[in-house]
């Protein structure tokens, strides 16, 4: 008699901090990111918190089919108009559901993956979340996006917020969340 084996279902999140440049992906777990993503790597979508990326791709007519795009409920009429404009196909749009009304994008993409995902994820990898671990607030999206400005006096909020998504997830006890803040050392933000 043989046991039966499980497997772990997990996915990675990338940001837009330092760190994602210790992401690897050997297993070919599920991917996603925020804003423009990540050139190199196969997402599976990414995350759209605010207008600026959505923005930026009308203004400079920039078509943005390479990965499909979860975007908050508040610029679904944005995102809308970049499709009119033939910019992101029609079947790379996924609102977020409702029920998210959160404060970044990260929170946006930890809450659907942990909460909403079609897919259930055992386990979820966060890269590039720089701020949650050192308070140094620097993103790429600045080389990406003209007008991306992030904003240290926000971390307070962010912080409380990450938190509290991690503490609900350690009280039901179905996922842990990975912070990965080198090539070595992560911290498990949920047993």
């Amino acid at each position: 008699m043989t046991e039966a084996t499980t497997t772990k279902k997990v996915c990675h999140l990338i940001g837009n901090g330092p760190s994602k440049q210790f992401f690897q992906n050997p297993d070919a777990d599920d991917v996603y990111g925020c804003n423009f993503g990540e050139d190199g790597l196969d997402m599976k979508a990414v995350f759209i918190h605010d207008r600026r990326p959505l923005l930026f791709i009308m203004r400079n007519k920039i078509k943005f089919e390479k990965y499909p795009v979860i975007v908050r409920t508040n610029y679904v009429r944005l995102t809308q108009q970049c499709i009119k404009a033939g910019l992101i196909p029609a079947a790379n749009f996924t609102p977020l559901p409702g029920q998210i009304r959160e404060k970044t994008s990260g929170h946006d993409g930890l809450v659907f993956l942990s909460y909403f995902a079609p897919e259930k994820y055992d386990e979820i990898h966060l890269w590039g979340f720089d701020s949650l671990l050192t308070g140094i607030v620097d993103s790429d999206s600045k080389g990406k996006i003209r007008g991306s400005n992030p904003q240290i006096r926000r971390l307070p909020v962010w912080l409380k917020r990450f938190h509290g998504i991690f503490d609900d997830l350690k009280r039901r006890g179905e996922k842990t969340v990975f912070l990965h803040h080198d090539d070595i050392f992560s911290d498990v933000m949920t047993d």
